[in-house]
């Protein structure tokens, strides 16, 4: 009687030190098409949208066109995040100060351990040049990296309730 305790007692802790989160059939995060430009995730909902200056090439993943085009502007929204996107240009963004939230069961556990090793929340900043192995920014004050053709630099805005992002391509 007393080994069945035990037995028990072994496989219900075992059991409580497992994740009871499911694998997704599909990553949010690193099974995705490959991407040029950085991208915004949305950690809440999976969702991506490439932050793409500069024109894709027409044949080749991933890559830019011989021929780039400037002198266009559009807008972007993204969830809580708006702002410019000007051709061959730049990126202006404005993000929340405070995001919160991650849908675990989005995430497959290796990109779910790379989202909680850097603390991110709400939405982030990846590069999905190579989906099997994505480089992940939390989108805070100070953050600033560059990524092939982009600087990439996020300061709080002058009202202290957002964020500016500012993505700057260097493609010449």
């Amino acid at each position: 009687m007393k080994r069945v305790i035990v037995i028990v007692a072994i496989l219900l802790l075992f059991n409580g030190c497992s994740s009871n989160i499911p694998e997704p059939k599909e990553c949010a995060l690193c099974e995705v098409f490959p991407r040029h430009a950085p991208c915004l995730v949305n950690l809440n909902t999976g969702e991506l949208r490439e932050l793409g200056i500069y024109q894709p090439h027409h044949t080749k993943v991933a890559e830019l066109s011989d021929e780039q085009y400037g002198g266009y502007m559009s807008l972007v929204q993204f969830g809580d995040i708006s702002g410019i996107l000007l051709g061959a240009d730049r990126v202006e963004l404005k993000a929340p100060i405070k995001s919160t939230g991650m849908q675990d069961g989005l995430f497959c556990s290796d990109c779910r351990k790379l989202l909680k090793d850097n603390k991110c929340q709400g939405y982030i900043l990846a590069d999905l040049r190579n989906p099997d192995a994505p480089s992940v920014w939390k989108i805070k004050d100070g953050t600033s990296f560059s990524v092939r053709c982009y600087e990439v630099d996020i300061t709080a805005a002058d009202d202290s309730e957002k964020l500016i992002i500012v993505m700057k391509g260097t493609f010449k």
